[in-house]
């Protein structure tokens, strides 16, 4: 009994495989890994201003006042005394003073494309939620048509007013679903996020530029086949 249950568990939670293509976008300093080494090194025979826990939180609230020059002597420490934020500022800002002198520039961008494969039919809830919006949306725009059409029937001052009111109400309501929509995207590549997943984000981008420029191409296509005809229909009468 439990292997018959175990199998029609594992039926529910097996997906179509089916990848997705999405587009990396990274940016990196061009220093290579040897390069990143000889500063490392070079960072770890200096020696730097101590900052106490008071400093550092004084430099995430603006708000206090700073400590007067007089309070104490500055205190040097080794690389490796400093706090983890300390060290990596250090060490990002001396790797752009390098990438800035050997390769001219400080930051490199790489794109690449990726697979992917997104799975949630064991807990559909977002993807039920976008569907949700969607249709909603649909039939705001639905009836934001048919009070378009009941404008130009209407014959009284109240009808045409209401219709107008409608207009806007349905037109507004179906706009402010489109914002949400456009935003569940955003939502899933915030990073704390409950469904937070780059992969998605990034194939719903590249998905929707794909269908724009197709669109586009074959929107193109359809007028150049209709000036041709209309081009050839009129050598027919010359």
């Amino acid at each position: 009994m439990s292997e018959r249950y175990a199998e029609s568990y594992l039926s529910l939670c097996v997906c179509e495989q089916r990848k997705m293509i999405w587009t990396w976008r990274g940016t990196y300093v061009p220093a290579q890994r040897s390069e990143y080494d000889m500063v490392r090194r070079q960072l770890e025979s200096e020696r730097f201003v101590k900052q106490d826990q008071k400093d550092d939180d004084r430099d995430r609230d603006s708000r206090q006042p700073a400590a007067s020059a007089a309070d104490e002597p500055p205190v040097y420490v080794g690389f490796h005394e400093l706090s983890q934020r300390q060290q990596e500022e250090l060490l990002m800002k001396r790797l752009k003073e390098y990438s800035r002198k050997v390769y001219k520039r400080t930051t490199k961008e790489q794109s690449e494309e990726r697979q992917a494969i997104v799975c949630m039919r064991e807990n559909s809830f977002y993807v039920d939620t976008v569907r949700a919006f969607r249709d909603r949306r649909y039939t705001y725009k639905t009836e934001h048509k048919n009070w378009q059409r009941n404008l130009g029937k209407a014959t009284s001052p109240e009808a045409v007013a209401q219709a107008q009111n409608m207009i806007v109400l349905y037109d507004s309501l179906q706009l402010a679903h489109k914002c949400i929509l456009n935003s569940f995207y955003g939502y899933v590549m915030r990073r704390g996020a409950r469904w937070f997943s780059m992969e998605m984000a990034g194939i719903v981008t590249h998905t929707g530029s794909l269908i724009i420029k197709q669109s586009r191409l074959l929107l193109e296509r359809g007028m150049l086949v209709c000036c041709l005809a209309i081009r050839h229909q009129a050598r027919r009468f010359i």
